[in-house]
């Protein structure tokens, strides 16, 4: 798999792991009647997911080796 769909497919886990834990948060207030309590639960677990998916994906597409600081990890100038 390249980098691109790797980041692709990270990228729409990530985002897609917060709305579903909004969602699911929305939903559970709205059949118990406890709003935003849920809601509020769902928007720090769907974001702490978010966050360890976008973790992974980084060790994913940039091997440890490289480094996002340095533009040209040849050193060819």
């Amino acid at each position: 798999m390249s980098r691109q769909a790797a980041a692709y497919g990270g990228a729409m886990e990530a985002v897609f792991s917060l709305l579903i834990a909004l969602g699911a948060g929305f939903w559970i207030d709205r059949k118990f009647e406890t709003e935003p309590v849920f809601l509020l639960v769902g928007l720090v677990l769907g974001f702490s997911a978010f966050i360890m998916r976008l973790m992974r994906l980084r060790r994913l597409i940039v091997p440890e080796n490289e480094s996002l600081d340095d533009p040209d990890p040849n050193g060819d100038g």
